[in-house]
Order: C-alpha cells, then sequence, then structure tokens
C-alpha cells in the first residue's frame, strides 16, 4: 500500500535511459546491420586448404592472384562467350 502512495506521489525515481545513449545504441547496431549486409553481398572469400575457415579478399597479392588466374583460365563475360545471344 506504501508503494501505491509513493507512486501517486511521483516519490519513486524512474530510471530511464539518457536519450544520448539510446541514439549511440541504435547506431552501433545500425552500423554493424550495415557493415554485416555490405560483407554478405560484396566480399570476396575462399576457404583456407588447410582449416577450411573462410578467407576475405583484402590484399593486393590476393587480388592480383585471382585476376592471373581468372586470365589464364579464359574467363570472360558471358556474352563475350556467346556472340549473337
Amino acid at each position: 500500500m506504501a508503494d501505491i502512495l509513493k507512486a501517486g506521489l511521483g516519490l519513486f525515481e524512474v530510471k530511464r535511459r539518457d536519450q544520448e545513449a539510446i541514439r549511440q545504441e541504435a547506431y552501433d547496431n545500425g552500423w554493424e546491420k550495415g557493415l554485416n549486409d555490405a560483407e554478405a553481398l560484396y566480399a570476396v572469400t575462399y576457404r583456407c586448404s588447410n582449416c577450411r575457415k573462410k578467407i576475405v579478399v583484402t590484399s593486393d597479392a590476393e587480388k592480383r592472384a585471382i585476376r592471373e588466374y581468372m586470365h589464364e583460365h579464359g574467363w570472360s563475360h558471358s556474352d563475350c562467350n556467346n556472340p549473337g545471344i
């Protein structure tokens, strides 16, 4: 009963989160989601030949090796391989 009276008189301390903390949490969550979505769409990956864990292509050496491999093995646009389609 005493708690009801205290609540009615506004004597309970209401703990509210600071708006800036809420804003920062939302920003951080959005940033993380955007980063994950972008990686899923645009990252070039391959599996380690030893442990089979994912490796994300980031270095210039990896990019150069991929370009050379694709050129040596005749990779091209699908339209270039099927002229007249």
